[in-house]
């Protein structure tokens, strides 16, 4: 789930798109029916629903939000790609602040 009103976010994706070479991985605009059905089926607070303000990552039925959510959709690529696990053993508050 994104921000589809990020210019960022949408370059992101773009990104993602372009290397997914498993084409596994699918994208909802938080602003859309789509990803309103999404953050109900998922019980995501109410604070994160209208804010807009995290990116949002569900794999296997966990969500993963912010920096966790970026680096798992990246890992979730393959290949060379899943070098970026490393970047996991960075504490989330440090992550997440860049």
């Amino acid at each position: 789930l994104i921000d589809g009103e990020c210019s960022i976010c949408n370059r992101f994706v773009w990104f993602l798109i372009q290397h997914d070479q498993r084409g596994q991985l699918h994208f909802a605009s938080l602003q859309s029916d789509l990803g309103r059905q999404i953050s109900e089926q998922y019980n995501l607070p109410e604070k994160e629903q209208p804010s807009f303000s995290t990116a949002l990552f569900v794999q296997n039925g966990k969500v993963y939000r912010q920096s966790n959510a970026v680096l798992r959709a990246i890992i979730s690529m393959g290949g060379w790609w899943r070098v970026t696990i490393l970047l996991l053993l960075i504490p989330p508050f440090i992550r997440n602040t860049l």
